[in-house]
């Protein structure tokens, strides 16, 4: 395989599906990174930009904590349940 190149975040890989994560989005930067790619004796058959939402982004980076008093509450205590003698 090739070095990576600089900017990348992340390679995954499903069959021959290859998906990269790079830090700079532009034009140009996908174009070297295309380039890379096929002079390494890769076939590229298609280059794309894809969004996350923005929850999904906010979920990765705060583990879902909102940071407000949410944030703060314990779990409710487990309550015991005590038998009454007949």
């Amino acid at each position: 395989m090739i070095a990576g190149p600089p900017g990348l975040d992340g390679v995954e890989r499903a069959g021959e599906l290859l998906s990269l994560a790079l830090r700079d989005e532009s034009p140009s930067h996908a174009a070297a990174v295309n380039r890379r790619l096929v002079e390494a004796g890769l076939e590229v058959s298609e280059v794309r930009t894809e969004r996350r939402a923005l929850r999904d982004v906010f979920v990765e980076l705060t583990g879902g904590r909102t940071g407000g008093a949410d944030s703060l509450r314990r779990p409710p205590a487990k309550r015991r349940s005590r038998r009454v003698p007949r």
